[in-house]
Protein backbone atom coordinates (compact mmCIF):
# COMPACT_ATOMS: atom_id res chain seq x y z
CA UNK A 1 0.00 0.00 0.00
CA UNK A 2 0.84 3.37 -0.92
CA UNK A 3 2.45 5.85 1.76
CA UNK A 4 -0.14 9.28 1.34
CA UNK A 5 1.79 12.11 1.77
CA UNK A 6 -0.24 15.23 2.27
CA UNK A 7 0.60 19.11 2.02
CA UNK A 8 -1.28 21.55 4.18
CA UNK A 9 -0.81 25.27 4.75
CA UNK A 10 -3.60 28.12 5.67
CA UNK A 11 -1.73 30.65 3.95
CA UNK A 12 -0.94 30.49 0.41
CA UNK A 13 2.51 31.09 -0.89
CA UNK A 14 4.18 29.17 1.27
CA UNK A 15 5.71 26.40 -1.21
CA UNK A 16 2.86 23.88 -0.59
CA UNK A 17 2.70 23.02 -4.52
CA UNK A 18 5.81 23.52 -5.37
CA UNK A 19 6.93 20.87 -2.84
CA UNK A 20 4.08 18.37 -4.38
CA UNK A 21 4.57 18.59 -8.06
CA UNK A 22 8.64 18.47 -6.91
CA UNK A 23 7.90 15.17 -5.22
CA UNK A 24 5.70 13.82 -7.85
CA UNK A 25 8.85 14.72 -10.38
CA UNK A 26 11.16 13.17 -7.87
CA UNK A 27 9.51 9.87 -7.58
CA UNK A 28 9.00 9.38 -11.34
CA UNK A 29 12.59 10.04 -12.32
CA UNK A 30 12.89 6.74 -9.53
CA UNK A 31 10.74 5.20 -11.57
CA UNK A 32 7.74 5.00 -9.55
CA UNK A 33 3.88 5.30 -10.26
CA UNK A 34 2.71 8.64 -8.40
CA UNK A 35 -0.47 10.17 -8.52
CA UNK A 36 -1.59 13.50 -7.21
CA UNK A 37 -5.18 14.18 -5.69
CA UNK A 38 -5.50 18.07 -5.90
CA UNK A 39 -8.41 19.15 -3.13
CA UNK A 40 -7.37 22.85 -3.98
CA UNK A 41 -10.37 25.09 -5.44
CA UNK A 42 -7.96 26.60 -7.39
CA UNK A 43 -6.39 23.13 -8.85
CA UNK A 44 -2.61 24.83 -9.67
CA UNK A 45 -1.07 21.12 -9.39
CA UNK A 46 -3.64 19.45 -11.16
CA UNK A 47 -3.32 22.09 -14.01
CA UNK A 48 0.41 21.60 -14.26
CA UNK A 49 -0.20 17.53 -14.88
CA UNK A 50 -2.15 18.16 -18.18
CA UNK A 51 0.92 19.60 -19.30
CA UNK A 52 3.74 17.62 -17.77
CA UNK A 53 5.98 15.32 -19.56
CA UNK A 54 6.01 12.58 -17.61
CA UNK A 55 4.29 9.65 -18.56
CA UNK A 56 4.21 8.12 -14.60
CA UNK A 57 1.98 10.82 -13.22
CA UNK A 58 -1.08 10.63 -13.16
CA UNK A 59 -4.00 13.58 -11.62
CA UNK A 60 -7.09 13.99 -9.86
CA UNK A 61 -9.19 17.32 -9.34
CA UNK A 62 -11.21 16.41 -6.31
CA UNK A 63 -13.80 18.70 -5.66
CA UNK A 64 -16.03 17.76 -2.76
CA UNK A 65 -14.78 15.81 0.70
CA UNK A 66 -16.91 13.07 -0.11
CA UNK A 67 -14.71 12.16 -2.59
CA UNK A 68 -11.50 11.99 -0.65
CA UNK A 69 -11.76 8.79 0.91
CA UNK A 70 -12.74 6.74 -2.05
CA UNK A 71 -10.03 8.69 -4.02
CA UNK A 72 -7.36 7.96 -1.46
CA UNK A 73 -7.92 4.22 -1.23
CA UNK A 74 -8.03 3.44 -5.00
CA UNK A 75 -4.73 5.17 -5.41
CA UNK A 76 -3.21 3.95 -2.46
CA UNK A 77 -3.53 0.21 -4.10
CA UNK A 78 -3.09 1.42 -7.74
CA UNK A 79 0.11 3.83 -7.38
CA UNK A 80 3.64 3.57 -5.75
CA UNK A 81 3.32 6.99 -4.48
CA UNK A 82 0.15 9.24 -3.24
CA UNK A 83 0.69 12.94 -2.80
CA UNK A 84 -2.69 15.18 -1.78
CA UNK A 85 -2.64 19.17 -2.93
CA UNK A 86 -4.74 20.91 -0.35
CA UNK A 87 -6.32 24.47 -0.53
CA UNK A 88 -4.97 27.06 2.04
CA UNK A 89 -7.22 26.61 4.25
CA UNK A 90 -8.38 24.05 6.95
CA UNK A 91 -11.80 23.13 5.33
CA UNK A 92 -13.81 19.93 5.98
CA UNK A 93 -12.09 18.47 2.79
CA UNK A 94 -8.35 19.21 4.19
CA UNK A 95 -9.37 17.88 7.13
CA UNK A 96 -10.81 14.36 5.33
CA UNK A 97 -7.43 14.66 4.01
CA UNK A 98 -5.52 14.74 6.93
CA UNK A 99 -7.41 12.02 8.59
CA UNK A 100 -6.20 9.41 5.91
CA UNK A 101 -2.60 10.79 5.58
CA UNK A 102 0.25 9.00 6.72
CA UNK A 103 2.93 12.40 6.85
CA UNK A 104 1.84 15.88 6.72
CA UNK A 105 3.97 18.36 5.54
CA UNK A 106 3.49 21.77 6.59
CA UNK A 107 6.06 24.32 4.58
CA UNK A 108 5.92 27.61 6.04
CA UNK A 109 7.97 31.20 5.51
CA UNK A 110 9.81 32.96 7.97
CA UNK A 111 7.49 36.15 8.85
CA UNK A 112 5.87 35.60 12.21
CA UNK A 113 2.34 35.28 10.84
CA UNK A 114 3.38 32.08 8.54
CA UNK A 115 5.10 30.95 11.69
CA UNK A 116 2.08 31.27 13.54
CA UNK A 117 0.18 29.40 10.73
CA UNK A 118 2.00 26.90 10.88
CA UNK A 119 2.16 26.18 14.64
CA UNK A 120 -1.53 26.63 14.36
CA UNK A 121 -2.36 24.06 12.09
CA UNK A 122 0.69 21.52 13.06
CA UNK A 123 -1.46 21.24 16.47
CA UNK A 124 -4.25 21.00 14.16
CA UNK A 125 -3.35 17.86 12.92
CA UNK A 126 -1.97 16.63 16.38
CA UNK A 127 -4.89 17.10 17.56
CA UNK A 128 -6.75 15.05 14.84
CA UNK A 129 -8.20 11.60 15.02
CA UNK A 130 -5.28 10.44 12.62
CA UNK A 131 -2.09 8.39 12.15
CA UNK A 132 -0.45 11.04 10.43
CA UNK A 133 2.59 12.16 11.35
CA UNK A 134 3.64 16.28 10.66
CA UNK A 135 6.38 18.23 10.24
CA UNK A 136 6.93 21.85 9.80
CA UNK A 137 9.33 22.60 7.01
CA UNK A 138 10.69 26.23 7.11
CA UNK A 139 10.69 27.29 3.57
CA UNK A 140 11.95 30.36 1.78
CA UNK A 141 15.71 31.39 4.36
CA UNK A 142 18.09 33.21 2.30
CA UNK A 143 20.78 34.94 3.83
CA UNK A 144 18.85 34.63 7.36
CA UNK A 145 20.03 31.41 7.89
CA UNK A 146 20.09 32.20 11.49
CA UNK A 147 17.10 33.63 11.34
CA UNK A 148 15.74 29.86 10.09
CA UNK A 149 17.56 28.54 12.50
CA UNK A 150 15.83 30.70 15.02
CA UNK A 151 12.23 30.15 14.07
CA UNK A 152 13.41 26.42 14.44
CA UNK A 153 14.52 26.71 17.63
CA UNK A 154 10.99 28.23 18.52
CA UNK A 155 8.97 25.95 16.79
CA UNK A 156 11.05 22.48 18.94
CA UNK A 157 10.34 24.62 21.95
CA UNK A 158 6.54 24.41 21.04
CA UNK A 159 6.72 20.77 20.78
CA UNK A 160 6.91 20.75 17.04
CA UNK A 161 8.51 18.71 15.08
CA UNK A 162 10.39 20.69 12.09
CA UNK A 163 12.73 19.56 9.45
CA UNK A 164 16.38 20.39 10.41
CA UNK A 165 17.26 21.16 6.39
CA UNK A 166 15.89 24.81 5.75
CA UNK A 167 14.89 25.17 2.03
CA UNK A 168 17.10 27.75 0.69
CA UNK A 169 14.73 29.53 -1.10
CA UNK A 170 11.15 28.51 -2.75
CA UNK A 171 11.43 27.22 -6.17
CA UNK A 172 9.83 28.77 -9.31
CA UNK A 173 6.62 26.69 -9.98
CA UNK A 174 5.90 28.75 -13.22
CA UNK A 175 9.55 27.67 -14.14
CA UNK A 176 8.76 24.09 -13.30
CA UNK A 177 5.39 24.13 -15.88
CA UNK A 178 7.68 25.52 -18.53
CA UNK A 179 10.16 22.86 -18.44
CA UNK A 180 9.92 20.16 -21.42
CA UNK A 181 12.81 17.57 -20.68
CA UNK A 182 13.81 15.74 -17.69
CA UNK A 183 17.35 17.03 -17.02
CA UNK A 184 15.90 20.50 -16.97
CA UNK A 185 13.11 19.77 -14.76
CA UNK A 186 15.74 17.79 -12.66
CA UNK A 187 17.90 21.04 -12.17
CA UNK A 188 14.87 22.79 -10.19
CA UNK A 189 14.70 19.46 -7.64
CA UNK A 190 17.91 20.92 -6.44
CA UNK A 191 16.96 22.79 -3.70
CA UNK A 192 14.90 20.12 -1.98
CA UNK A 193 16.80 17.00 -2.24
CA UNK A 194 18.83 17.42 1.06
CA UNK A 195 15.37 17.42 2.59
CA UNK A 196 13.47 14.80 0.65
CA UNK A 197 16.69 12.71 1.77
CA UNK A 198 16.37 13.37 5.28
CA UNK A 199 12.23 13.07 5.31
CA UNK A 200 12.78 9.38 3.77
CA UNK A 201 15.94 9.09 7.01
CA UNK A 202 13.32 9.90 9.44
CA UNK A 203 10.22 7.75 7.41
CA UNK A 204 8.18 10.46 6.70
CA UNK A 205 8.73 9.88 2.80
CA UNK A 206 9.06 6.73 0.98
Amino acid sequence: MAKIISFVTTKGGAGKTVFNVSLAIYYTLQGKSVCILDCDPKPASFRWSQKQIFPNITAKQIKTSFEVAPAIKSAQVDFDVVLVDTSGALTDMTKAVVSLSDTVVIPSKTSEDDIIEALGMYNAVCGADTKAKPIIVINGVTSQAALGRQIKEHLVSKAAVVADYLVPHRSSFPDITLMNSAKAVQSKLTPIKPLIGELQMKGLLP
